[in-house]
């Protein structure tokens, strides 16, 4: 997993107009996380922060109690997709309006969080009129090289260009890691403006996260 680390400070809107441009309040915020000590990791983008927690926080919470024997990376997801969706759902409106409740997921882990029949899950968390929805879908790695992009349209087409470019065989956890880093550096540099401002969406700190397998 990789991403950036910018972070901007919260927008009030006005009839869904900004009342001021939206400003960046720091440059290292990790967006990456680590369950269970790399058993699952994930990376989310969208809404940062709610309710006194990170998105990365939330999912620990969630998941805290739940990495025993025969758990699976299905039952995992199935609980954050759940328990996230109502967190979302009951954020005080004082705090996020309904329509910016939106976060972008990408779980990766095994079927049965070990090495065998790994995945990458992703889960977009959308605002309806009656709370909020989740769309999920599933990639499997099998034999091939796969990977998931979510944030800024232009960030995550330069990204996507970097690593579809890349057809070395090697799949060394270090090179894929440099691989990672070097495909969201180049997302940094090719990414657009905040929608509420004229801040480049991306920047900062590069992070990473691997699993321990």
């Amino acid at each position: 997993m990789a991403s950036d680390g910018r972070r901007f400070h919260s927008v009030r809107l006005v009839n869904g107009v900004p009342t001021e441009a939206a400003n960046i309040s720091s440059d290292t915020f990790n967006k990456t996380f680590s369950l269970n000590g790399g058993n699952v990791v994930g990376a989310f983008c969208g809404l940062l922060k709610f309710s006194g927690a990170t998105v990365a926080e939330h999912i620990v919470n969630i998941t805290s109690d739940m990495f025993s024997g025969g758990t699976t990376f299905l039952s995992i997801v199935d609980a954050i997709e759940k328990y996230l969706r109502h967190r979302l759902t009951e954020i005080d409106n004082a705090e996020v309006i309904p329509p910016c409740r939106n976060v972008d997921l990408l779980l990766v882990g095994g079927a049965s969080l070990t090495r065998a029949h790994m995945a990458i899950t992703s889960i977009r968390f959308c605002p309806t009129v009656d709370g909020v929805t989740t769309k999920r879908d599933v990639v499997y790695a099998d034999k091939e090289k796969r990977y998931y992009v979510y944030g800024d349209n232009q960030a995550t087409a330069a990204v996507a260009r970097v690593l579809d470019a890349n057809h070395a065989p090697n799949r060394d956890a270090n090179f894929l890691l440099k691989l990672a880093r070097g495909a969201i550096e180049s997302g940094i540099r090719n990414c657009g403006t905040h929608r509420h401002g004229m801040e480049r969406a991306c920047g900062g700190q590069v992070f990473t996260t691997r699993t321990w397998y």
